[in-house]
């Protein structure tokens, strides 16, 4: 029996981008109405702010369904330490006295 592909759940990459930027953005709505008012916010703000947490179950999942596997497990190349060599070599300037 073969398991099915999360990865096809959306597979076109500009769709998930919009999905993924209209989240965002919404998000950043609501966060700044909520920023805004602070303690004296809208009475409807709660309410929106629990569904907009809710969604985000879906859309995480849709993001983790579509990330290639062993991207976290792979990040890359190690870098050189040489190129974050410190330079020890270095003399500080030395202080003035002031008058």
């Amino acid at each position: 029996m073969d398991t099915p592909n999360l990865g096809v759940i959306i597979t076109n990459p500009v769709a998930r981008k919009v999905i993924y930027s209209i989240y965002i953005l919404v998000g950043f709505a609501l966060g700044g109405i909520q920023a805004w008012y602070g303690d004296h916010s809208p009475a409807w703000l709660p309410q929106y702010l629990a569904v907009y947490g809710y969604v985000g179950l879906g859309v995480s999942g849709l993001a983790i369904a579509n990330t290639p596997a062993g991207a976290a497990t792979n990040p890359g190349p190690t870098p050189d330490p040489q190129d974050y060599a410190v330079d020890t070599t270095a003399v500080a300037p030395e202080a003035t006295p002031t008058q």
